[in-house]
């Protein structure tokens, strides 16, 4: 377990309040709050859960993946 995995464990089993936990860590009271709800200390994923493209539809985008897959491997 990593520095930051062990500020945010630190975090989760404090019982000081908020203002006091990110006057300590310098973090904001919406960080201390965010990390208290999460149940793992792990970084969370950023970005989409399903990337896709802001300009292609889906029928282009598999058209131009079936024809790119071939060059790919």
């Amino acid at each position: 377990m990593g520095a930051p995995e062990q500020r945010r464990r630190a975090i989760q089993d404090s019982k000081e309040s908020i203002a006091k936990l990110s006057k300590y860590y310098n973090l904001s009271p919406k960080t201390i709050v965010k990390w208290r709800k999460r149940s793992f200390t792990e970084d969370a994923d950023m970005g989409p859960k399903h990337p896709r493209s802001t300009v292609l539809t889906l029928e282009e985008e598999d058209c131009i993946s079936k024809a790119y897959a071939p060059a790919i491997r």
